[in-house]
């Protein structure tokens, strides 16, 4: 029909996680972290030939269609130890690594003006308005970090914090 446009979108996606800790001493102790995030879309935009704009004149139609995927993961472990130095010492050593990894692709193409009415395949429009496409990025991040606390007397604290951040984003520097 010359009144109607069809759009169309799927979507799915799937989630899921993992938390574990590990205690094999009073004094020492693990906890680690998995998360997976992954989606992907699919979209279908159709004008039919004919179609009538808001000033009731006939357009030529169009048709654009798209693809893509997203994937995302990410993982963390944490190690610490606790340990009294002394009767007035208290110290807790940690260490920590953190990973995550994140994958974006899609496509889409899309034309106008069809040669026949009601064959909405990209075949079927007009070849000098025929655009297309695709795009991909890979993000990635490696961090680290160690940090001691020590605890004097109950009055005073000293920190120490080691800390290392890698991400794609910011180059290799």
């Amino acid at each position: 029909s010359v009144f109607c446009e069809v759009n169309t979108e799927a979507r799915t996606r799937v989630q899921g996680s993992f938390h574990g800790e590990y205690r094999p001493t009073t004094w020492l102790s693990f906890d680690g972290n998995y998360g997976y995030d992954r989606n992907g879309f699919n979209t279908f935009s159709y004008r039919p030939k004919g179609f009538l704009n808001t000033g009731v004149v006939p357009q030529g139609g169009n048709l654009a269609l798209s693809d893509g995927q997203n994937t995302a993961q990410n993982a963390s472990v944490i190690g610490a130890i606790t340990h009294s130095l002394g009767d007035n010492v208290n110290a807790i050593v940690r260490g920590s690594y953190l990973f995550e990894d994140e994958h974006q692709a899609g496509t889409f193409e899309s034309g106008s003006n069809f040669g026949a009415a009601g064959v909405p395949t990209l075949g079927n429009v007009d070849p000098t308005t025929r655009n297309f496409g695709s795009s991909e990025a890979t993000i990635r991040a490696r961090n680290w970090f160690g940090q001691a606390v020590f605890d004097i007397a109950d009055r005073f604290n000293l920190d120490g914090l080691v800390r290392r951040d890698g991400s794609s984003l910011f180059g290799p520097d």
